[in-house]
């Protein structure tokens, strides 16, 4: 598998990356047998870069992805993000808050069962809270 690195970082990820969203029923039925051969296949194959997302079928997604990849946790460069939520009525909401970005950061870790997140970004931009 080609590598980047990712700026001055050091880091050296797969020029393809693995969007985990599909993978608990995002488009359709979910298949976990099939969801975990199809990801760690591709870790197998070289492909380090996975990203998720705390909105991923609220936060199903980040457990599964966790769940899978604890034991290979320093082969991948794992990604999550944050931004989209839900209010309790279900209506869609962009939260950018630093007070809920840090929230979520915590909440994602803990979904995923790592210590670390190697790239934690926005999901979605706020666009009442830019100048």
């Amino acid at each position: 598998m080609e590598t980047r690195l990712l700026g001055r970082t050091g880091e050296g990820l797969s020029a393809v990356g693995f969007g985990c969203m599909g993978l608990v029923g995002w488009y359709g039925t979910r298949d976990d047998g099939e969801s975990r051969a199809t990801l760690l296949e591709a870790v197998d194959r070289g492909m380090n870069h996975l990203d998720t997302a705390a909105s991923y079928q609220a936060g199903e997604n980040e457990k599964f992805v966790g769940s899978l990849i604890r034991e290979r946790r320093d082969a991948v460069f794992l990604a999550t993000k944050y931004g989209i939520t839900r209010t309790a009525e279900g209506v869609l909401k962009i939260d950018n808050r630093p007070e809920s970005i840090r929230a979520s950061c915590e909440a994602s870790l803990k979904r995923l069962g790592v210590e670390r997140i190697d790239l934690f970004y926005l999901h979605r931009i706020d666009p009442t809270r830019t100048p």
